[in-house]
């Protein structure tokens, strides 16, 4: 726990073209990818530069497949949808 983790566009994704795969930073190890709730968002986030910190906040090894790891995350965007704007939408979003 407490592991930062990246964000990655998946743009080949053959299930969804705004597909964000989670990355750790330390290992390169793949967790899985973004919820579609909030995938739209993040590709976004990310196709623009905004600019976020993301760690494992917690992990669950029982729990159902979506909710095994719980990611933190806050971050700024200068998307002019989201102008200016602190964000902390994602705040223990339960992620693969």
């Amino acid at each position: 726990m407490g592991d930062e983790v990246i964000f990655e566009l998946d743009e080949i994704n053959p299930e969804d073209e705004k597909a964000v795969v989670i990355i750790t930073t330390q290992s390169a190890y793949k967790l899985g990818y973004v919820p579609a709730f909030y995938n739209g968002f993040m590709h976004d986030v990310i196709k623009n530069s905004g600019t976020y910190k993301a760690k494992v906040e917690g992990v669950h090894i029982d729990a159902n497949p979506q909710q095994k790891v719980n990611i933190s995350f806050v971050g700024e965007s200068d998307i002019t949808e989201y102008q200016g704007a602190e964000f902390d939408i994602m705040e223990r979003v339960e992620i693969v």
